[in-house]
């Protein structure tokens, strides 16, 4: 008795998940830039730019949120 077209051949490999294509994705962009800036924290960088402007500019306190 045929399965009708839902039956894969054993050769076939089984599609990924769309959640399994993304986490693939995400691993190797993480390895592409895992280089680039190891030693430094560019988020705590620019908070740090955007504060001494406010600072600068007599506008926003500096304090920790």
């Amino acid at each position: 008795m045929d399965a009708g077209p839902t039956q894969r051949q054993n050769s076939e490999p089984a599609p990924q998940s769309v959640v399994q294509r993304r986490r693939e994705a995400i691993r190797r962009t993480r390895g592409i830039v895992a280089g680039l800036a190891p030693e430094r924290c560019l988020s705590e960088e620019l908070i740090a730019e955007r504060r001494e402007e406010a600072r600068r500019e007599g506008g926003v306190s500096t304090s920790a949120a």
